[in-house]
């Protein structure tokens, strides 16, 4: 599998996909079907895809890697957080809402009862619930989901983190939905310095 990850890593997804294939049908058949070593592949497999916007054969992928998840941890358990995020960030990507809606704010129960949830997965769920509602034209609750994001971003990543201007771009795409014109100005503006900093540095 670790050769598998390195092949995606250089573009070689179509030489990855038989190694996955090869280290699923060993593991199902040695460790069972239902083995978290089989859940990480499903999941590498997911992200294989998910890379290359392949959706719909991500989406399997990181379903199956999930309900592998689930068996071992149960419905509403940390260790899900990941899954959840990626399966959500698909459904965001092909349209669907719906989906999207169930694992997100699975996740964000999760997120919020499960003291072993991580900041950083936090935040991640957080922008993509963001994004779910940016897509569903929802500003005023993506607003709210990118104003926690980049707070919690400023304090893991920095105020002049990249990461931290990229979810400042969404909250000001979110403002402006809002009809605010002149706040989304200024958090564009700021956004465009961060992301300034970034470019001169590569």
């Amino acid at each position: 599998a670790n050769a598998a990850n390195a092949l995606v890593n250089a573009g070689n997804s179509d030489r990855a996909a038989e190694m996955y294939d090869r280290a699923l049908s060993i593991w199902t058949v040695s460790l069972g079907p239902d083995h978290l070593m089989v859940a990480r592949v499903h999941n590498n497999v997911g992200y294989m895809y998910h890379k290359e916007d392949r959706y719909d054969e991500a989406i399997p992928a990181y379903r199956r890697a999930l309900e592998i998840k689930e068996t071992i941890y149960g419905p509403e358990h940390a260790e899900l957080m990941s899954a959840l995020s990626n399966l959500g960030s698909c459904y965001v990507e092909v349209g669907d809402h719906e989906a999207a809606e169930e694992v997100t704010l699975r996740g964000r129960r999760i997120a919020t009862s499960d003291t072993r949830v991580s900041e950083r997965q936090t935040l991640i769920n957080l922008d993509l619930l963001g994004k779910l509602r940016l897509a569903q034209q929802r500003y005023e609750e993506a607003e709210s989901a990118f104003e926690q994001a980049v707070e919690l971003s400023r304090e893991l990543n920095g105020t002049d983190a990249p990461r931290t201007g990229r979810l400042l771009r969404r909250l000001a795409e979110a403002v402006r939905g809002a009809g605010r014109e002149d706040e989304a100005d200024q958090l564009d503006a700021e956004a465009v310095r961060i992301l300034a900093t970034e470019d001169a540095s590569n």
